[in-house]
């Protein structure tokens, strides 16, 4: 993940849901934005994060079944 152009919006996602663990706290709720913006820039960057976005693809889709 910190190889490629979304290094950043990565380190700053770790960095929120490291907090977040720390203090018991829902990471979702509270890293969604941190989460929304590496998401964002993952789609910007599909020719390197590809793998990794087939990968939560196929979660969503496994769990919404």
């Amino acid at each position: 993940m910190k190889a490629g152009g979304c290094r950043e919006s990565f380190i700053a996602w770790e960095k929120c849901a490291a907090e977040s663990e720390m203090n018991e706290e829902d990471v979702a709720e509270k890293c969604f934005e941190v989460t929304a913006a590496l998401k964002k820039c993952m789609q910007a960057h599909q020719d390197h994060y590809a793998p990794i976005l087939r990968l939560e693809k196929a979660a969503e889709e496994e769990a919404a079944n």
